[in-house]
């Protein structure tokens, strides 16, 4: 199918979400998203929609917002992204360098002005809600205060992961097969101190339980499939966070893996131009990215509380059968609950036909591209008559035995020891709820994600080897299977065939 007709690119390599969304996360996303003033920059179409539960992005519209910064000068873009850029917490603060805004708003084509201003965002973060009980008024008070709040910083999230995603493309494209290329996965890494780095490190060991305890202050708002709000948080179901008592990795020590960020090697020039290619802007974003999610993401789950709240009032009412079934309705319908509530059987069989809706989507595999009518145009995978190819993210080698898994809660390592063979993880691709495990395998193997993708990040951060984008790798490896990961290659061989 020609290019020209493709309109929606999936969200999982960006945000991985290995399941569809309910309808609550839905209308949440699709809020912040379309409503933002970031989202608004582009004229070509609505930049989000959800086909089978699935979030995808209009691809003519990122590159539109993309191609905003074409005729920016680099050194505009890097001052724009430079030094001084910070995230405050408190105060969920994206602050580029002063003299960077200054020199785009007199440099900058107007798309890209506007683009680069609507990244200055400052929102203080709702505060969680009360302990006590809360009238209906407040409680619905509480609940659009964190709404409003998640819309931007969502729509804002969203451009960042295009901005970054498109910068790590770009230096795939430079290096393919250059010796470069080893220097490059070494060199993009989180030494720009991301949550996700941060989370990796407390995740690396959890065998006491004041450092799970320390963990959970830390990250309980997070979980597998985070971007699901009818998901539990960590914090409520501690259970299910992998504890990492079977195998600690040696160099799991908790302290930060220092990286070599001067960009000089054998190459000279060309290693420094790279470093400033992939390492200034590309970390840089990524800090911009994932810092402030870790923030709104507390929100998020203070919004799970609230309306966990209104299901309980619900239930009680008749309107519900169960608290959490208030997520197969939208945000709006939730709220009209306790506002304006419809009638308890419209309410019942709208929470029916979702769930219906919901089971339905959850047994389709969703391709990574779709046309105008959702038609899917994916390729198949890509078949070598030894084993697979993708892109090394982490370099090294390695050899082992390949678990695969869907989900965290898949993955067995209780017979693991020290002196038993390694360990190789073979998933589609992984988020936050992964990351506890990283320090306990030897390798990575993931379907989808790039150089920035959460699995990428804390392999590096776990030093261990990974290819992702190997696609086909569920369908030709199985648990047990001895496989080779060569990260510096990009390739997997399975041994025993």
């Amino acid at each position: 199918m020609a290019e020209k007709s493709v309109a929606w690119t999936s969200f999982r390599t960006l945000e991985p979400n290995p399941y569809p969304y309910t309808p609550m996360t839905q209308s949440i996303l699709e809020r912040g998203v379309e409503t933002s003033s970031l989202a608004g920059v582009g004229s070509r179409g609505p930049p989000t929609t959800f086909h089978r539960g699935y979030l995808y992005l209009n691809v003519e519209e990122l590159r539109w917002i993309l191609g905003c910064f074409a005729d920016v000068p680099e050194e505009v873009l890097l001052q724009y992204l430079g030094d001084e850029a910070d995230v405050a917490f408190d105060r969920i603060s994206i602050r580029p360098s002063l003299r960077g805004l200054a020199l785009v708003a007199s440099e900058g084509s107007q798309p890209a002005r506007m683009a680069l201003h609507g990244l200055t965002v400052e929102r203080r973060l709702p505060d969680r809600p009360a302990v006590e009980p809360l009238s209906d008024a407040a409680l619905l008070g509480l609940v659009d205060t964190h709404q409003e709040f998640l819309t931007e910083m969502i729509g804002a999230h969203v451009l960042f992961s295009g901005l970054a995603e498109a910068y790590a493309a770009s230096v795939e494209r430079l290096l393919p097969g250059s010796p470069s290329r080893r220097r490059i996965q070494a060199l993009v890494s989180t030494w720009t101190e991301t949550k996700t780095a941060e989370m990796a490190r407390r995740g690396a060991a959890l065998e006491s339980d004041e450092r799970r305890g320390a963990f959970l202050e830390a990250f309980g708002h997070r979980c597998p499939r985070e971007m699901e709000i009818a998901v539990p948080r960590w914090r409520e179901k501690p259970g299910t966070l992998r504890q990492g008592t079977s195998v600690v990795r040696p160099d799991a020590t908790g302290e930060p893996i220092t990286t070599d960020s001067t960009g000089t090697d054998s190459e000279g020039g060309l290693g420094r131009t790279l470093a400033r290619l992939a390492l200034y802007p590309g970390s840089l974003l990524e800090r911009l990215r994932e810092n402030p999610k870790n923030e709104w993401l507390k929100s998020y789950a203070y919004l799970r509380d609230l309306l966990l709240d209104i299901g309980r009032r619900a239930t009680v009412s008749g309107h519900l059968g169960a608290p959490e079934d208030v997520f197969y309705l939208s945000f709006g319908t939730a709220r009209r609950l306790l506002s304006e509530p419809p009638s308890r059987r419209y309410t019942r069989r709208r929470v029916a036909r979702a769930k219906h809706e919901h089971e339905r989507n959850e047994r389709y595999s969703p391709p990574l591209f779709v046309d105008r009518d959702f038609q899917p145009i994916e390729r198949g995978p890509r078949r070598e008559e030894s084993g697979l190819s993708g892109l090394g993210v982490s370099e090294g080698r390695v050899s082992g035995r390949a678990i695969v898994a869907r989900s965290p809660e898949d993955v067995d390592l209780s017979g693991k020891s020290v002196d038993a063979e390694r360990a190789i993880l073979v998933t589609e691709f992984t988020d936050a709820g992964w990351t506890p495990l990283f320090f306990q395998v030897d390798g990575l193997v993931m379907e989808r994600g790039s150089l920035l993708s959460h699995g990428s990040i804390v392999a590096r951060e776990a030093g261990i080897p990974a290819v992702v984008n190997a696609n086909g790798a569920m369908e030709r490896i199985d648990t047990g299977d001895r496989i080779a990961v060569d990260a510096e290659a990009g390739s997997i061989r399975l041994l025993d065939r």
